[in-house]
């Protein structure tokens, strides 16, 4: 009898251990699905600025937005978020849908005359990516 119940509450947890693994497998498809990204322009001066529209229906946090520009990845660090065009009144740390985010980070003379290529990859791994000129 000792034993069933041993061998009962292993399969129980291993059966909360599945269904919840599908559940975050679930959530994560859907959040998928709800979010999009559109990089709308790309403005070059002594700093070079990313404007990108969240066309998604999903609030997209922040700091979870990063920028690959020609291949090389700009550190968090060296890059200012700011929500330029506000769906809502809200001042948070959530990028609503139709909100457009500025991603605002030095170009030190790094990117030499020519074509260019800025990626943008949100947290759920969608991304969306823009050609633009020095």
């Amino acid at each position: 009898v000792g034993f069933a119940i041993s061998v009962s509450s292993v399969l129980i947890r291993i059966n909360q251990r599945v269904e919840t693994g599908l559940e975050e497998k679930s959530d994560t498809t859907s959040n998928r699905l709800l979010s999009d990204i559109e990089i709308i322009h790309v403005e070059v001066g002594s700093d070079i600025s990313v404007y990108v529209l969240n066309t998604g229906n999903l609030d997209l946090y922040l700091n979870d937005t990063s920028l690959v520009v020609d291949e090389r990845w700009i550190p968090d660090s060296n890059v200012t978020l700011s929500i330029v065009d506000k769906a809502t009144n809200k001042d948070n740390a959530w990028w609503d849908p139709s909100e457009v985010l500025k991603m605002q980070f030095s170009n030190g003379s790094v990117y030499s005359p020519g074509r260019h290529e800025a990626m943008v990859i949100i947290e759920t791994g969608i991304s969306d990516d823009y050609d633009f000129t020095v």
